[in-house]
């Protein structure tokens, strides 16, 4: 049964992104039977809110020889009888293939149940965190781009760092407050960390702006790769922005199997926001809904 669903769902896509959809069987089978593997390790699993960077460690991994989980034609992403969207379950990494190079990546809250699934597990473990002030105004610019999004009409009138502000507090959700989930995603995930001792590589997608080969050194490292150059890697990714800057944020966002908020002009928002908006402010939003004792 879940093998059909998985078939009709890659039909599904192939018709509505054929290009892309090929491309990416091509490069899957090409890393599962053509590539020469120098890895450790087979299973990666990669938790962060969104935001975080866990897109570019995707692209990273993928760079690198391994499959996605979630998009490859070539997995079966089970995905079935969750608490939450974002959650993890036994049976979804009882998908991932013992003798094939593969990553999954989650939006995973740090539960009890999606910690002891993962202390269970036989992966190796990503996680990725995020100064939130940044975390928060890519999530506003994603949210100005899509209409998709139930806060866009909410947002999509307002002058920017009005309604930046305004996407800190209020969601489309009565009573949720943004900045406090978020950070309470944060918080929470690098407690469990310490208290679990949970074996994990811990990459800031701020240290990335700093010096983006040694980030990708890191995973290098970590999973202990002997078969790419961070080099190539960087290189490549440079190439990626470049034309990612020059379409518009609709193309990126709605015309790739995988979607982008990036453009020209989301560097421009950001940077109007990040000199509006002060790290004071905040800092104070994150005091005055912060987790009870910490």
């Amino acid at each position: 049964m879940n093998f059909s669903l998985h078939i009709i769902k890659q039909i599904k896509t192939f018709i509505k992104f054929p290009i892309q959809f090929l491309k990416i069987l091509f490069d899957d089978i090409k890393k599962d039977f053509f590539y020469d593997h120098k890895k450790k390790y087979n299973k990666v699993l990669v938790i962060g809110v969104q935001k975080s960077g866990t897109t570019l460690i995707e692209w990273i991994l993928s760079e690198m020889g391994y499959v996605n989980q979630v998009t490859s034609p070539l997995r079966i992403f089970y995905e079935k009888n969750l608490k939450y969207v974002h959650d993890l379950s036994s049976k979804m990494l009882s998908y991932l293939p013992d003798r094939k190079f593969t990553f999954l990546k989650r939006h995973s809250e740090a539960t009890f149940d999606n910690l002891k699934i993962i202390k269970d597990s036989n992966l190796k473990i990503i996680l990725s965190i995020r100064n939130l002030k940044q975390i928060m105004i890519s999530r506003y610019i994603h949210i100005i781009s899509d209409k998709n999004f139930p806060q866009y009409y909410k947002f999509k009138d307002l002058d920017y760092v009005e309604g930046f502000r305004l996407s800190l507090i209020k969601n489309h959700i009565e009573g949720e407050v943004p900045i406090k989930i978020f950070n309470e995603w944060l918080i929470n995930w690098e407690k469990a960390i310490k208290e679990k001792k949970i074996d994990c590589l811990i990459l800031n997608y701020n240290d990335f702006k700093i010096n983006e080969k040694n980030y990708i050194d890191k995973i290098l490292n970590f999973l202990e790769i002997e078969d790419c150059k961070s080099s190539d890697i960087l290189k490549k990714h440079k190439e990626r922005i470049e034309k990612m800057k020059n379409k518009t944020l609709e193309d990126n966002l709605k015309k790739n199997l995988h979607s982008q908020t990036y453009n020209s002009l989301s560097d421009n928002i950001k940077f109007k926001l990040n000199k509006e908006i002060s790290d004071e402010e905040i800092n104070n939003l994150i005091k005055k809904y912060e987790l009870p004792g910490v």
